[in-house]
């Protein structure tokens, strides 16, 4: 065989070992890629949940614009809870008090700063505390749940600029 025919043969034998080693590059790389793809689908499951859970807050809708204590009609700031899905509602205020009232009797139920509302009930936040202190701003978090399952949270701040007015907002979280 003369010189150039070897070197013929080795540079074929070498180009054939380049094309095996290539093409086991290629096919690692897509496995790795494949994988990461992979990892990164479970992990964003995980941190968002399972396509099958939903995600529902309660619905908070202010039945009057605006509130001041001299309002005979009411004795709170009303707001009035919804979620088709909840069984309960869990109500929590930073500040001032949660009330259940009648219209029908007139009766007034005090519940401090927590309580549990069926969806489309209407609760009163009041101002005045026991101790008949005026509380001028509050964080109220609505927490819904079907059975012991957490659906959602939705808060609101109820606030005063000038103390003699409140009015409600959604707090965006």
């Amino acid at each position: 065989m003369s010189d150039m025919g070897a070197i013929k043969n080795l540079d074929d034998s070498r180009s054939h070992r380049n094309n095996r080693f290539s093409g086991k590059l290629t096919v690692v790389i897509a496995v790795s890629m494949f994988s990461l793809i992979l990892l990164i689908g479970i992990m964003l499951i995980f941190q968002f949940g399972t396509p099958n859970k939903r995600f529902h807050p309660p619905e908070v809708a202010f039945p009057l614009a605006e509130y001041t204590l001299f309002m005979s009609s009411v004795p709170g700031f009303p707001i009035t809870i919804s979620n088709n899905e909840a069984t309960r509602i869990i109500v929590r205020s930073s500040e001032g008090e949660l009330l259940f009232w009648k219209s029908s009797d007139g009766k007034v139920n005090a519940q401090g700063n927590k309580a549990q509302v069926k969806p489309g009930e209407t609760i009163y936040w009041s101002p005045l505390t026991e101790e008949n202190k005026v509380q001028y701003k509050t964080i109220i978090k609505f927490t819904a749940y079907n059975r012991n399952n957490k659906l959602g949270s939705t808060s609101i701040e109820i606030s005063s600029d000038d103390k003699y007015v409140y009015r409600g907002k959604l707090i965006l979280e």
